[in-house]
């Protein structure tokens, strides 16, 4: 009796990889049987439907870079798409999913499944592709989706694209013999048991090519680490046994066998301590022995869990491997999400990120997420990484949502880095602009005679991308030196350097330092007419990158260091349409050319988060129209003193928004995000003050601000002192 319940545990082992793998031993009609059954005798109470908020789906809401977001997907994104019943998350309706927060985050708007008239199309249950004809594909929803929108995509929404779970949880059972029979290879990279994850990527591609600007697209995680793990036997052989019945209920058994782990694992008491995935093998194969399999060996069952685990770890990892393989082959923004990478991480330093338990779900084991909302008697206290066997649990919701964001986000930021190299010219280039204004109306100038000028230049900026934004700072120490080769001509250069610390947004700071060198001339023509060009390099070092992300309670750093390297030219012309010794007036053209390149760099950090970023340039080139005023006759405390002021109005040449290339360490996919509006059109305006302190030398300040009058906003400001040698 004893070898017979050996060979039964044997023969059924290899099949305990699949929650739901009677579905591959019976036909399809009979494998819709149990799933009814399930969700009529599953321990919870009848279905009941949500009263979502109706969203606008035409309009983007102001202030949000993104009008809606859509979904694809299984279970794990399903927001109850057949009411309670198909909501796998304990707590059900007050439980925040992840595409929650993210369409909260980047449109403004809730997420609402399609059955509620939302942009939600994702059902439990469904494969990547067609396998079973009970079972909804993801190809199918985004096939309805198309239908729905006459074929079209929306280029100002974002996309979720998560299968793929489904298809190996069916596939892994059915294939079991071929596998035994080696004639499916566990050990070669490839995943071969169907095209799931190349139809992931020509469904990406496909979206890409009607015009969807970024697709998210996640990985499988480790199953080996979900509650499930212990339950496999007992749903193997009781659906073996029961399903052939159809009519027989049976989940009552799996619920008795979960309860009893449950009571188990969740006793900190019968907790062993170890590290890693050792923690995970160690307590599973107590708890399966000590309440389910106390009437056989130990060994036995550590033999049979180690086996079922390096099945799933083989099969998933080839998943994986072929999934990122499909994906950097996809000519698109594919924003890829390790899963796989981010549950380690949580599950293996599960006290790091505030948890209470990873052993255990928030329901009780055996008992679906489904029917357990705050209320029942099955919800537990202890927080928890899983909702129920293996969906995630709110906490988990939250983590998925703040990595998600973090990997989108994460080129934002690095974009600051080039804008704050912008900043720095337009500080530079507002002092040495100054400095030429002044000496366009200088009397009588001593020729091939050098003369010098030091000062202050900073700058307040606020940017105008969507991202937590913080104002920054410019502060620069400016020396020059310059003479007069003829009364009309004056040529000179200047070195401008500084250092400190930027942050420009709430989760991204880093230290810098730079150095500048600009080149400049000034012609005042007879006829009143005068030009003058400025010409700068300069270099930014930015060391000590840090980028935050928070993750549920532990905020966490990624690290990194590059190197921006800046080209501009001003050119300025204009002509005194007024001039006599007191007073001057007139108009001025003048046609700006930035760029700033600055070098890829890749982050050192935890593998779910930790980016790399590819080289990439921005661009600041404008033409610009104003007119200024300057009277010389002012007297203050005997002291001769110059006023001035300038305003214009200037329009950028060319596109308002570039793109910086970002992606996971861990995948060679990359995706370029937009870095959006940047101002199209701007105002300056400025007034300035010179006071000459003797023959010899005078100090001046200048007072700019710019501004498209809608996000962006910039103050200039500067203070010089002049010395004729």
């Amino acid at each position: 009796m004893k070898i017979n319940k050996y060979l039964i545990a044997l023969t059924l082992s290899p099949l305990l990889t699949n929650p739901m793998s009677f579905a591959a031993r019976i036909s399809d009609i009979i494998s819709v049987i149990p799933i009814l059954i399930d969700d009529a005798v599953a321990g919870g109470p009848l279905n009941y439907y949500h009263n979502f908020p109706q969203e606008n789906l035409d309009e983007k809401k102001n202030g949000y870079e993104f009008k809606n977001l859509m979904i694809l997907g299984d279970s794990l994104s399903d927001k109850g798409s057949g009411g309670r019943k198909s909501l796998y998350i304990a707590g059900g309706y007050e439980s925040p999913m992840y595409l929650d927060y993210l369409s909260l985050a980047l449109t403004g708007k809730h997420s609402v499944p399609e059955s509620d008239g939302g942009m939600n199309y994702a059902m439990r249950g469904a494969s990547m592709v067609r396998i079973q004809k009970n079972r909804i594909s993801i190809q199918e929803q985004y096939d309805l989706y198309l239908k729905k929108h006459n074929y079209k995509v929306d280029p100002d929404s974002l996309y979720v694209l998560w299968g793929g779970n489904m298809d190996l949880n069916i596939l892994v059972a059915s294939n079991f013999l071929n596998i035994i029979l080696k004639k499916y290879d566990l050990n070669k990279p490839e995943y071969t048991m169907n095209e799931s994850h190349q139809a992931t990527a020509n469904l990406a591609q496909d979206l890409i090519n009607r015009g969807a600007p970024y697709v998210f697209v996640s990985n499988i995680p480790d199953s080996t680490l979900f509650p499930y793990s212990m339950l496999l036997t007992v749903e193997q052989v009781v659906e073996a046994i029961f399903t052939p019945l159809i009519i027989v209920p049976y989940t009552w058994i799996i619920t008795a066998a979960g309860r009893a782990v449950d009571r188990y694992a969740r006793n900190p008491n019968n907790i062993i301590q170890a590290d890693g995935r050792y923690f995970f093998r160690e307590n599973h194969i107590n708890a399966m022995h000590s309440q389910l399999y106390w009437m056989l060996p130990k060994s036995l069952i550590s033999f049979l869990y180690d086996a079922v685990t390096y099945l799933q770890d083989k099969v998933i990892g080839q998943y994986n491997y072929s999934l990122n393989q499909a994906l950097s082959k996809v000519d698109g923004n594919i924003v890829y999400f390790d899963f796989s990478a981010l549950l380690n991480e949580v599950a293996y330093n599960y006290k790091d990120y505030g948890l209470d338990t990873v052993l255990v779900p928030t329901c009780t084991l055996g008992y679906s997420s489904r029917f357990c909302d705050k209320k029942s008697p099955e919800f537990h206290s202890e927080i928890s990484l899983f909702s129920d066997w293996f969906h995630p649990s709110p906490q988990l919701h939250l983590m998925i949502a703040q990595t998600m964001q973090a990997i989108f986000n994460a080129p934002v930021y690095a974009s600051s880095i080039a804008q704050q190299a912008d900043n720095i010219n337009l500080s530079k280039q507002f002092f040495i602009n100054n400095q030429l204004n002044e000496l366009r109306y200088q009397h009588n100038p001593q020729l091939n005679q050098p003369s010098f000028f030091i000062g202050y230049s900073g700058s307040i900026n606020k940017s105008g991308t969507y991202i937590d934004k913080k104002k920054t700072n410019t502060n620069i120490l400016n020396i020059g030196i310059y003479s007069y080769l003829d009364p009309q001509w004056l040529v000179g250069t200047a070195v401008s350097i500084g250092f400190g610390k930027n942050k420009p947004h709430d989760h991204f700071r880093y230290g810098f330092s730079h150095q500048n060198l600009s080149f400049f001339t000034q012609y005042t023509f007879q006829n009143n007419l005068w030009l003058n060009i400025n010409l700068g390099i300069g270099r930014l070092i930015a060391d000590d990158i840090i980028r935050s992300t928070l993750i549920y309670t532990k905020m966490i750093d990624t690290k990194g260091q590059t190197k921006a390297y800046s080209y501009n030219t001003l050119a300025r012309i204009g002509i005194d349409i007024y001039n006599d010794e007191a007073q001057q007036t007139g108009t001025v053209l003048e046609l700006g050319v930035n760029r700033v390149k600055v070098n890829g760099y890749t982050e050192n950090g935890k593998k779910f988060l930790a980016m790399k970023y590819n080289k990439y340039h921005y661009d600041k080139n404008y033409v610009g129209i104003g007119w200024y005023y300057r009277n010389q006759n002012l007297k203050v405390a005997s002291k001769n003193v110059q006023l001035s002021f300038e305003t214009s109005i200037n329009r950028r040449l060319g596109g308002n928004q570039f793109k910086v290339p970002a992606g996971l360490t861990t995948s060679p996919t990359m995706f370029k995000r937009e870095i959006k509006n940047n101002d199209k059109q701007w105002i300056n305006t400025q007034v300035g003050l010179k006071v000459n302190i003797n023959h010899a030398s005078s100090l001046s300040t200048n007072l700019g601000y710019s501004s498209d009058l809608k996000r962006s906003h910039h103050v200039n400001y500067s203070i010089g002192f002049k010395y004729q040698l």
